[in-house]
């Protein structure tokens, strides 16, 4: 994916593993090889960002999906996770904390750090191991103009920032980034948020 907007930062996406194919999990594993050890900047990817769908708990991760979450984790490129439909979490946390006698407005209010509390305890070292990569969690991206949205994306490119170890990609993504470099990053996770998958950036 390449915005005209902003041409210097380019997204590679891949298909979501819910068959499970082992063929795409091939695939993939090798591209993020192949580029993650490239000489040229140019044709190295730079960062991984690998997207995981909060909505069914039941589901979160198949087999294959594993694999290529402890791949990018091992890899040379940096990683960041993105859990996405975190909204499904904050209401499942309403409706408890309203079942456990809180009025609508506390639990509405008590709902999101709830939420989060229950997701660090239950899912988190489960999914990404007790030292974990940089990760966020990301609700209504259904939404147009929403503020909370937008700072998430600012965070998105800090932790990125922070995952790095290579002074000169910090400076390389510095570079690119534009006043709508926000908007542009919105959009693609917004494109492919209805399902799982990865996406590996690179910018010149």
């Amino acid at each position: 994916l390449v915005f005209p907007s902003n041409p210097g930062f380019i997204f590679h996406d891949s298909r979501g593993f819910e068959a499970g194919s082992d063929e795409e999990l091939k695939i993939v594993t090798e591209f993020i090889r192949s580029k993650g050890s490239g000489r040229e900047m140019s044709q190295q990817l730079h960062a991984i960002w690998y997207c995981i769908p909060t909505d069914n708990e039941a589901r979160l991760l198949s087999g294959p999906e594993q694999e290529l979450l402890r791949v990018c984790s091992t890899g040379p490129v940096p990683l960041v996770v993105i859990f996405t439909k975190f909204d499904s979490l904050e209401a499942r946390a309403f409706h408890e904390l309203k079942g456990a006698g809180l009025t609508r407005q506390q639990a509405q209010q008590a709902a999101p750090q709830h939420a989060h509390a229950e997701f660090q305890r239950c899912h988190l070292s489960r999914l990404l191991g007790e030292k974990h990569p940089k990760y966020i969690c990301l609700k209504k991206m259904h939404k147009e103009q929403n503020k909370e949205v937008q700072g998430k994306m600012a965070e998105l490119i800090q932790q990125t920032m922070d995952a790095m170890d290579v002074d000169a990609l910090k400076l390389l993504l510095v570079s690119v980034q534009r006043n709508n470099l926000q908007l542009t990053i919105e959009y693609a996770v917004k494109r492919y948020v209805h399902t799982l998958f990865y996406a590996v950036f690179t910018w010149h």
